[in-house]
Parts: structure tokens; sequence; C-alpha cells
């Protein structure tokens, strides 16, 4: 009876879907019908928007507010209440969506008051409502109810900052003495709010222009010996202050800038005068020279001027030719200092002594003087003809010659020190380390060297070449000479195309059309070229008597080519004339220019060809229906050049003829878009030809593409819905493909689901949820008491972070706890969960899925089910209920339920033979297992588990094998093992993987030799 009856259940769900196909099919047949009648009276073209639509009936409704003010400072409150009515019921909608969006961006949903009415308060500082902006803000409530249309109301909400203030409180002098503290402080207000003060503003200060402090709280900088520290108080006061130690009278100008967002920005500024005692220096000598050699001595004097007095302990410095020098100071009385400079390897000559001292709180100063150092006497001479010399940019003169000599004897002197100095004609130093290659001399004392002028611009130049030779022993004064450098600017050219390769002198230009010219802009260097990717080219277009018709620069384009598009729009009448006038200038490059013919042209031949899109490839015309809608597509193509053209408007006259002869016409325009122009239109009823003629847009006609005409066949009214079946005919394939896809999710797919729900059907859910897990505890749920734990081997977890564990477990001492879930500090998560008796605490590395507290649930339930009967009645007993538990039991069971040996490194063992036998899938496990322990070591369980699915997993399931494994490790055939024992194992391994590699070199080689003494005995 049952099987009866479950197929006479099928017979009619079978009947149930044919009877669903029935009705569909010829409820679109009755829709056909009655909305799919051709649109031709008077033979009017439709649009192709003619879709079917079908309207539902929603009552129309009303979002209104009484919202007045538009215009809010930043920080305010903006209140808004809208009222929403249904105008078909007359009647207030209490059960609407009413949401608020601001600059299209969602905020959050209006609070409902009551009859119609909603409410929200929008606050700018609030980050939840932060897309408001300065300025015009579209603040939108949009509102639906279930009947009812969507209503949106729309504001328009200006923003504007929030006035503030910014005084100085208080200040020190504005005279400060130098090497005395100078402090300032600063309010920041609310104009709005007048005792209203902003805090925790960004600040930034300058002095004199220069940014040293920038939203700095706290904080000290040191710019020449100047402290600078900016406090951020409390209440909105700001402090700064700073010393100076400049060594001379100044005016510092400090500026300090307040912001916030959503108030204006305010600046103050701060005149301060720095004031030091004058100062004056002066020394005391016999003479002005001294012999190479010798030491130079002589006294130096700083001089308090506003005391007239001497400055005793102050700093002495003393710059030989602008280089620092060691000398030997000493302090004679208060305020003299005694200096003695030592000659020896120093350069000859007249050398340039600078004294400098200084001293907090009074003027730095210096004064100098002419040292003439006396030594064997020197001449230099140029050997070239001429010491004037003209190069071009980047281009080198070689072979610069000087002979050094001593005057007495006129012999060489050689190994002399060379020094160049490169000026202008106003003599102002240029950097010349560019400019010049390594010096060579002979032993004739010639010394010569080559100039390079990279770096150097057009322009006149002074070379000094210096020679000077000293050591321990003996020295000749420095001797120098001048030459004249002229560097003159490359030649160039310049030429134009209109496809970067090809240059043209005259280009043909018709009216309206866009063109694109290119400038090839080069310089002409010892018979290279250079591409000038740093000039200018400037456009000109001029009429016949050269007035300007306008003009532009060209743009860089790439190597050496600068670009430009433009047109021509003004009127013209054909064959008018044009000079296209091209002028490039750049630094270091003599300009250039260039004057080409601009033929510009009204007219223009083009050729149309016109298309159906829905013939046959063959072009021949499909068989139409009336009502159907046709495609046409045009291309336009340029007869002089065959290109395709572009960027044009199209006025295209079709007329259509009936059968009866009757014609009416219908224009319209259509874009060209690469040489490609396309519309569509519906056909009327008995129609027989199609006649098109083309015209541009503009007032100048371009072309004239004479009459196209094209035939037309189609089919009656009476069989329209026959056609559009056989258009449709997917779309019933579409509906029995879904039915047999419901029919197979309801029957086939659903119950097979339910049916694994339970189970776990892939290994990384099992090894994800292993490796997650570091640490479990349980607790007695009414006492509190530490029950049973167990943690990851080789896992750690640090002093605080346990801490904070028993500190989150005590704090949920008194009340119930369901899957509690808490961030600890070491980036771990507590988790803890209460059963009837006992309650579990679980440490993870991220927070569990699924799957790991269906886990956890299990175990607590299975510890329960073993230890929990007992545990009330060992409460009495505190000593006893902590060694209640069975920790072997609990163990098992934390291997049952989280499987965590997937996590450990294992090993194969030799098991006696009176061990367990083993079932055929754990001996095809066992030697996966020990052909992955002979390739790679130990290996993870979850590795041994994976490779086995890939090899046998056709005829097993995953729950088989995972199984088969943990007997294996049950039976003894697997062990598992520590990181020390797991990495002692792989050394072991690659020990004895080395030894036997070298012991069958050995042998390879012992039989390569005994095989060549048997070739040669042989």
């Amino acid at each position: 009876m049952k099987i009866k009856k479950i197929q006479i259940m099928s017979k009619i769900k079978k009947n149930l879907i044919l009877l669903l196909i029935i009705l569909t099919f010829f409820s679109s047949i009755f829709l056909i019908l009655i909305n799919l009648s051709p649109n031709n009276e008077n033979g009017k073209i439709n649009s192709l928007n003619n879709d079917l639509t079908s309207n539902f009936f929603y009552h129309q409704s009303s979002i209104t507010t009484n919202f007045s003010k538009f215009t809010y400072r930043y920080s305010e409150n903006i209140t808004i209440f809208v009222l929403y009515t249904d105008l078909y019921l007359d009647a207030q909608i209490n059960n609407a969506e009413v949401d608020c969006s601001i600059n299209n961006n969602y905020v959050a949903p209006c609070g409902f008051i009551g009859n119609g009415i909603y409410k929200i308060i929008l606050n700018s500082t609030s980050a939840k409502y932060d897309f408001f902006k300065i300025g015009m803000n579209d603040v939108r409530i949009s509102a639906s109810s279930l009947l009812t249309e969507v209503k949106t109301l729309k504001l328009e909400i200006k923003m504007e900052l929030t006035s503030t203030n910014l005084k100085i409180i208080n200040a020190t002098p504005i005279n400060v003495k130098e090497d005395n503290l100078f402090n300032v402080s600063f309010s920041y207000n609310n104009s709005f709010f007048p005792n209203q003060r902003i805090l925790s503003a960004s600040i930034s200060a300058s002095i004199n222009n220069s940014i040293y402090l920038t939203e700095i709280e706290q904080s000290e900088l040191l710019l020449n010996n100047s402290v600078y520290h900016l406090y951020n108080l409390s209440n909105g006061i700001y402090n700064l202050e700073f010393n100076f130690t400049y060594g001379f009278n100044s005016v510092l100008n400090l500026s300090a800038t307040f912001n916030k967002t959503g108030f204006m920005t305010n600046s103050v500024h701060v005149q301060i005068n720095t004031l030091v005692n004058a100062t004056n220096v002066t020394y005391s000598t016999s003479t002005f020279q001294v012999n190479w050699g010798d030491n130079f001595t002589f006294n130096v004097t700083y001089w308090d001027e506003d005391n007239n007095s001497k400055i005793k302990d102050a700093n002495i410095s003393v710059i030989f030719d602008n280089n620092d020098l060691n000398a030997i100071i000493l302090q004679k009385e208060s305020g003299v200092y005694n200096l003695t400079i030592n000659t020896t390897n120093k350069i000859a000559g007249n050398r340039t002594l600078k004294l400098y001292c200084s001293k907090n709180g009074f003027e730095s100063n210096y004064s100098w003087l002419i040292l003439r150092i006396i030594a064997n006497d020197s001449e230099i001479s140029t050997s070239n003809t001429s010491i004037s010399y003209e190069i071009y940019v980047n281009s080198t003169i070689q072979n610069y010659r000087v002979n050094f000599t001593d005057v007495p004897s006129g012999n060489p002197i050689r190994n002399a020190s060379a020094q160049f100095f490169l000026t202008d004609y106003d003599f102002n130093d240029l950097s010349i380390k560019a400019h010049y290659f390594v010096v060579f001399n002979d032993s004739n004392g010639n010394y010569w060297f080559n100039f390079n002028s990279s770096g150097l611009h057009e322009g006149n130049y002074y070379l000094f070449f210096t020679l000077e030779q000293h050591n321990s022993t003996f020295a000749w004064e420095r001797n120098f000479t001048m030459f004249n450098i002229s560097i003159l600017a490359l030649n160039s050219f310049l030429n134009v195309s209109t496809d970067l390769y090809s240059p043209t002198e005259q280009i043909n230009w018709y009216q309206y059309e866009i063109i694109t010219i290119y400038a090839n802009f080069s310089a002409i260097f010892l018979d290279s070229y250079i591409n000038v990717s740093w000039g200018k080219v400037r456009y000109e277009v001029r009429n016949t008597s050269l007035a300007l018709i306008y003009s532009g620069n060209l743009n860089y384009y790439e190597g050496c080519f600068y670009s430009a598009e433009f047109n021509l729009s003004m009127d013209i009448t054909s064959g008018t004339l044009f000079y296209l006038i091209l002028n490039s200038s750049a630094l270091d490059i003599k300009n250039s220019s260039i004057l080409i013919n601009l033929n510009v042209s009204a007219k223009r031949n083009a050729t149309i060809s016109i298309t159906a899109m829905n013939w046959h490839v063959d072009q021949t015309p499909k068989l139409l229906v009336e009502g159907e809608f046709m495609s046409f597509q045009f291309s336009v193509i340029d007869k002089e050049s065959g290109l395709l053209i572009n960027n044009e408007t199209l006025i295209c006259k079709m007329i259509i003829v009936d059968t009866s002869g009757f014609q009416f016409e219908y224009i319209c325009e259509i874009e060209i878009e690469n040489g490609w122009a396309a519309f569509a239109c519906q056909i009327p009823l008995n129609l027989y030809s199609l006649q098109f003629s083309f015209e541009c847009k503009r007032s100048l006609k371009m072309w004239d593409s004479g009459l196209i005409q094209l035939s037309v066949q189609f089919y009656p009214i009476t069989i329209y819905p026959l056609v559009f079946l056989g258009y449709t005919w997917y779309i019933y394939l579409i509906i029995g493909v879904l039915l047999y896809i419901g029919y197979r999710y309801r029957f086939k797919y659903k119950p097979m689901k339910e049916f694994k729900e339970g189970f776990r059907d892939t290994i990384s859910y099992r090894f994800k949820s292993a490796s997650n897990l570091i640490h479990i505890m349980v607790y007695d749920q009414s006492t509190s008491e530490f029950l049973y734990s167990y943690s990851i081997p080789s896992v750690e977890l640090s002093t605080y972070t346990m801490n904070s564990v028993l500190e989150s477990i005590s704090m949920y001492d008194n009340m119930k706890v369901s899957n509690q879930e808490i961030y600890l500090r070491d980036e771990a998560r507590l988790i803890m969960h209460d059963g009837e008796y006992t309650r579990i605490v679980m440490i993870t590395k991220e927070l569990p899925s699924v799957e790991m507290r269906k886990q956890m649930e299990q175990f607590l339930e299975k510890f329960e089910l073993k230890f929990g009967k007992s545990i009330p009645d060992w409460r009495k007993d505190l000593s006893r209920l902590a060694r209640m538990i069975d920790m072997k039991f609990a163990n098992e069971l934390i291997e049952e339920c989280f499987e965590i040996s997937l996590t450990f490194q294992h090993t194969t063992r030799t098991i006696p033979p009176e061990s367990e036998k083993l079932t055929l899938l754990e001996e095809k496990i066992l030697d996966i297992a020990k052909q992955t322990e002979k390739k790679s070591g130990p290996f993870l369980l979850q590795r041994l588990v994976g490779r086995a699915q890939m090899e046998i997993g056709e005829r097993f399931k995953l729950l088989l094998i995972l199984e088969a494994a943990y007997n294996l490790r049950k039976k003894g055939y697997l062990k598992w093992l520590s990181e020390q024992e797991a990495e002692r194992l792989r050394e072991q391994i690659y020990r004895e993987t080395e030894r036997k590699a070298a012991s069958d070199e050995r042998d390879f080689k012992k039989t390569q030799k005994n095989d060549k003494k048997k070739t040669f005995n042989n």
C-alpha cells in the first residue's frame, strides 16, 4: 500500500508539472494576441522603446516637512521632521521604512514618533554623519511602505565653517636680550559661542617664514642653537617658548596658525627684537709676511663697545683661505688672545686670514688680514697660440697646455697641484666638477687637460688654471693663467608632417575637419642629431595678407616631435590658401622657423553604402513581419583618402512607399562614429520599398549620396503570433530547464544534503579546527573549582595572557554564559560556554568557526556524561573534586572531538608479529605513510590523510580514511613526535641520504675504473 501511494503521488506531481507547462504556453499566446499588435496608424515610425510593460497599482503618497532652516554651522544639530501620507486612503502611514542619505551616502533610518511623523537628528561632528562637507549638501529622505509608491524628499543644506578667534593671552617683552627665554600663550576660541575654546587644534608655527613646528605637542626642535618648545595645555590654551643664540641683532617674525575640521583657520603674528652687545675685533702684529715653514704670531682683541671693555672667554676661530685652521690660541689677559700659526705645508703666496670671535649675549664679529708666505718664485705660461676659444654646447676642447717653471733657475717644476676656477663675465664662481678631466704632466714641467662644456649654457666664461708646489721641505709660490671661453648654441632644423614620418611643404585641409600636425625639432651636434624635448614650438595660421587667424603652442609628444590638434571652423570659400608658420626655440639651441602652404577646401567627396542589419550574409533580405523592428547601418568613406569619416552628423531623409504607391517622408539626424552610423524603425503595414538620401547637417553641403532604394518582403499580421513563438522558443527551453533543476533539488539534492549535514566532509575543516585550538580548561560551574586542562604541545602562553584569562573567568563567576567571546592581549580569543554542571574555557588563535563550536559543545556533552552526575556529590570534598577526573579518558575525548593529531608530526613504527591485524584500507594507508616518510621524513597526519584521499579516495570516503589513520596510531603503527624529535629524525634521514649518495658515488667510480682496466687489457 505504501509503494502504491508513492507511485500515485509521483504521477500527480508529473501531471501538475505538465499542466503548468501547458498553462504557461497558452497564457503566452493570449498575451501576444492582446498586447502585440503592430502600431501602423498613418504609417508612422515607432521608436525602439515600444516594449511590453505591466503596471501594478500603488497608492499615491506624499512626504512633507516643516523644515525651514537650510544653513547650519559646523557642529550644530540638524533636526528634521517628515510626515508620510497615503493620498488614496487619506491617512497617515505608520509602518513605513523612512531612510536618510547625505550626499548619496546612506546614513540611518528615521525614528517613528506617531501619526505618520518620523524624526532624525544629524550632527556633522559625529563619525556616523561624517558625509557632510563644507558647502551645499544633498540630504534626501526616502519613504516607502507595502502598498504605497516610494517618495523622496530632497533638502539642500548649506554647511558653513564656524568662525574662530585667536588671541595672544600674554607674552614676555617683545625686545628680548639674547640668551633670555621668550614665552607667548594663545587661546583659540569659537566665535559662535564666545566663551567656548577649541580643544585639540592642529597648530603650525613659523619664524621668518621657516616652519619649525607643525602639530607638535610637548616637543622641541633645535635650530641655530635655539630651542623651541610648544605645549598644548588644557582648556584650549597653547603655549610657545624659546630662546636665541644668533650672535647678532635680529628681527624675528613669529607666525602661528591654528585650524580644526569645521572651524575657520586663524593666524596671529608677533614681531620679536633680539638684542646683543655691539663688538669689535682688532689685531696687532709687527709684520704681515713670514718665510715659508716659520711660525706667524699675532694678538687678537675682542671688544665690548657698549661697555668699552674687553670680552674674555670668547670662542676664537681662524679661517685660512676659506678653510678651518688649527691655530695655537692662548688668552694672555682678559679679552686679548695670542695666536700662533705654522706655515709648513701651507700654500705659499698671499693668503687671507679671517679671525672670528663670538660669545653668547655679544655680537659675533670678525676681522681679516693678508699674510704673505714667502717661498721660491714661480712662473706659469701657456704653450697654446691663443687663450680664447669658441666651443659648442656639450663639446670638448682638448690639450689645454701650460708650463710651470722656477724663475731663478728656469728649471721645470714637476708634479705640481692644479686647481680650476670657472666664472662668468661678472666673475661669479661656477661649479666646474663636470667640465674638466684629469690633469696630466710630464718631466719638462708641461701640464695639459681637456675641457667639456656639458652642463654650461650659451655664453662667455673665464677659466682660471692655478698651479703650486710644496711639501714638507720646500715650496714655490702659487701662480695662475686665465682662458677666455665662448660657448655657442647648437644649430637646429624644423620640419612638419601629418603622420610623424613624411615631411611636407603643404597640407590639404577640409573645413571643419580636425587635423593633427607634428613638428620635428632637432639639433645638430658632431654630425649627429639630438632630440630637443625641452624646447617650445609655436604655430600661427595666417591668410595671404599675413593677417593672423589664430595661433597656439604645440605640446611635446615624444622623441623630437611636438604635436597640436585644431580645426578651421570659419566660413571660407573653396580653394582658399593659408600659411602655417612654425617657430621653435630652446635653451642652447638656435631658433628655427618654417612656412608651409595650407590649402583649405570646403567640398569633400564621400561615398555612402547602406546595409540592413537583419539581412542574410549574402545581403538578400529576410522575410520580415509587419510591426517588427528593422535596423540599418551606413558606412561613410572619403573617396580621396579612402579613410572613414568621423565626428559628423547626417540628415537622413527616408521615403516610405506602400503597395498602393502612397509615399510619406521621415527625416532624422544620425551621428557618425568611426565612419559608421545606424538607426532602427518599425515596419508599417503594406510596406513596398524604402528610399534614402543623405546630407550633412552643416550649412555647407559636403556630399550628395543620390537615392538608395531597398525592397522589403513581409508577413501579414495574422501570422505574427506564430512568428513570435518561433522567436521565443528559448524562453520555454529556459522554463523547462528551471523546472528540471527544481525537481532535482527538491527530490535528489536536498535530501542528500540533509543526510550529510552532520558530517564534515573535507579534511581542511578538521585541520583548521585542530590548528586553531591552543588551550582548554574545565571548571566546576558552582564552586569554580579547576577540574581539567589540556594544552597543545609546543604552544606556550605568556604570563600576562594567562592572567588576562583568569581575570576574564573571574568576571563571569556568578552568571550563566553561552559562547562568550573575549579578545586577549596576544591577539588570541577566549570562548566560554556553560553546560549543566561545568564550564569550558577554550583559547584559540582566531574566532572559532561554527564547526569548532559544535566540537566544543560535543566535548562538553561527553565530559559531563562521564563525570557530570558525580560532581554534585563530590562538591562536599573539594580535594576529591579536584582529583576525580580520569585524565586518560579526558585526553582521548580531546582527541576524539578536536582531532588535534592532524597538526602533529608522525612517524611509522616497526610492530612485532603478535600485534593486531590490519584491514585492507589500513595496510594501504600504512604503505603510503612509509613512502612519505622515506621521501621527506616525519609527516603531518593531515598530509597523510590528504594523500591517501587522492590515491584511493574513489573507493573510500574521507571519514573512513580518517578513521583508518586514527586506528593505525591506536594500534601503534604510527607514532606522533614532538618538534625536537621530528627535527632530530629529519637530520638523521638527511645524513643517511648523504652517506648513501657518497657510497653510491664511490661504487660508481670503482666500477668505472674496473671497466677502463678491462678495456685496456683487451
